[in-house]
């Protein structure tokens, strides 16, 4: 109950009082005027006591007003009354508030709760797209490797037998009228060049290494490859080939040695002219090292810092087989290719 509510009840209640209180006066004055009237006309001396009509006309006034008063504040408390009903933010704001703020921090839960559940959701979607790049990458990687180790094959491998094929078959050409018997025998190795580099590609597109060469086979290896890339040329070659430094190669490097040599030997006798080179494999500082010389017309690293092809190829395919790679021409002087291959023995 409100102060005002509290306020006019108790002055209700007052002025109903006070209005009972001056009816009981007014009736019991009308009822003592009226004895007093009946003892007059009973008297027989003929006096008579005369009555206070101004005390009952004020007494009338009285209870009117009262009653007036107590219907206005009848009214005015009913008016409180209805106010009250139609707010009922009295007693019971309080608890509406607490509702709300519950019902508010019911509400922040569940958003939160919505939030976490987004960024998870949001965080996986990440990951997983993180995770699919990364493997797209990779596989974008190992088809950059690829493509590099092919056309790195194809290039010490096919083409040069192909090159060495060509010339055979061009000096049997140039022998056919001179010597014929000389231009068939060309004619013949040529064929042989052609099948065997057929039997290398069908191996090499089944994933087969050209020609697999295993340990005790790589001094014959390399004597074939370079026969094969002789083509005819008159070439000296001087072989030193330790069989010991042979088994502690790995596989990798018995078969880039086989590469490095047929690149070495090539580009001896395409671009150098030599007539003579030296293959050796033997002990060295740090393992067994790899020692082609040529007596070619050789060049000048600092002039030519861009290398070819095949001098890159080379020099890639030592490091990936755990080597180290050295090169030393002059012009005039010819060149000289160092690998040195780190085995289990040197570490």
């Amino acid at each position: 109950m409100t102060p005002i509510i509290r306020l006019l009840s108790l002055t209700l209640v007052f002025l109903l009082a006070l209005n009972l209180a001056a009816t009981s006066t007014r009736m019991s004055l009308g009822s003592f005027e009226t004895r007093t009237e009946n003892i007059s006309l009973q008297s027989d001396s003929g006096l008579s006591i005369p009555t206070n009509r101004g005390a009952h006309a004020l007494l009338d006034r009285a209870v009117l007003a009262l009653s007036f008063s107590a219907l206005v504040i009848a009214i005015a408390l009913v008016f409180a009354l209805g106010n009250r009903a139609k707010r009922p933010e009295g007693t019971r704001a309080p608890f509406s508030s607490r509702e709300k703020e519950r019902r508010s921090l019911d509400l922040l839960a569940t958003t939160s709760v919505r939030a976490q559940e987004e960024l998870g959701q949001e965080r996986d979607e990440r990951e997983k797209a993180q995770a699919d790049a990364q493997q797209r990458l990779q596989l974008l990687n190992r088809a950059l490797e690829e493509k590099i180790r092919i056309g790195r094959d194809l290039h010490d491998g096919v083409i040069q037998s192909l090159y060495a094929t060509g010339l055979t078959l061009e000096s049997a050409k140039l022998q056919a009228e001179k010597n014929p018997s000389a231009a068939e025998q060309q004619l013949t190795q040529g064929i042989e060049l052609i099948n065997r580099n057929i039997g290398d590609i069908r191996r090499y597109i089944s994933g087969l290494s050209p020609r697999s060469v295993r340990r005790d086979s790589l001094a014959s290896g390399l004597a074939e490859a370079v026969e094969e890339l002789r083509a005819g040329r008159p070439l000296d070659v001087d072989w030193k080939i330790d069989n010991e430094c042979v088994a502690e190669l790995s596989d990798a490097q018995i078969t880039e040695t086989m590469q490095i040599t047929r690149e070495a030997v090539s580009n001896a006798l395409r671009h150098g002219g030599a007539q003579r080179i030296s293959i050796s494999l033997a002990r060295g500082e740090t393992g067994s090292e790899l020692t082609l010389r040529d007596d070619g017309r050789g060049f000048s690293p600092r002039h030519n810092a861009v290398e070819g092809q095949g001098l890159g190829n080379m020099r890639a395919r030592t490091e990936e087989a755990l080597g180290e790679f050295t090169l030393t021409s002059a012009p005039g002087e010819g060149t000289c290719i160092q690998v040195s291959w780190r085995t289990a023995s040197s570490v």
